[in-house]
């Protein structure tokens, strides 16, 4: 990533720059990143798994947050419609992509330049989140119709 950290930071503080995820009423976020000491970037390499249900009308907002000091400072924000996200029924690699950031509150630069991240993200359509009783349940069918079995008759 090419994050425009802010340069206010303390003398010797490492900035404590997290990655937060959220979906409809979920929100996860990531440790702390790690710097890379060669370019300054920082990296995470950590799964965030969210639920998402049909019809694919929300939108994944990903932040991107500096907490070093008492408050968290926004660096830039990106929005990502859930139907626009490649869908995966197999275990084929997902490419990855940059995405740029939108403007933050605390960037260093000028402009509304904020940098971008590399992630990569998928759609894993072969689970089925009951939202009824297991024993009660009338539909236990795949969410993927590839992996439906045909019908008798």
């Amino acid at each position: 990533q090419d994050l425009q950290i802010p340069a206010n930071l303390p003398p010797l503080t490492a900035p404590d720059i997290r990655m937060k995820a959220q979906l409809g009423f979920q929100s996860l976020r990531t440790r702390r990143g790690s710097m890379n000491t060669h370019n300054a970037a920082v990296h995470w390499n950590e799964d965030l798994i969210l639920v998402a249900g049909e019809p694919l009308e929300d939108q994944l907002i990903l932040l991107v947050e500096d907490r070093t000091g008492k408050d968290p400072m926004l660096l830039g924000h990106a929005v990502i419609p859930v139907a626009a996200i490649e869908q995966r029924l197999d275990e084929r690699h997902v490419p990855s992509k940059w995405l740029p950031l939108e403007g933050g509150s605390g960037g260093g630069g000028v402009g509304p330049y904020s940098g971008r991240v590399h992630l990569r993200m998928c759609l894993e359509g072969g689970y089925h989140v009951l939202d009824e009783a297991a024993h009660l349940c009338s539909d236990y069918r795949p969410t993927a119709k590839q992996l439906w079995k045909p019908p008798i008759g």
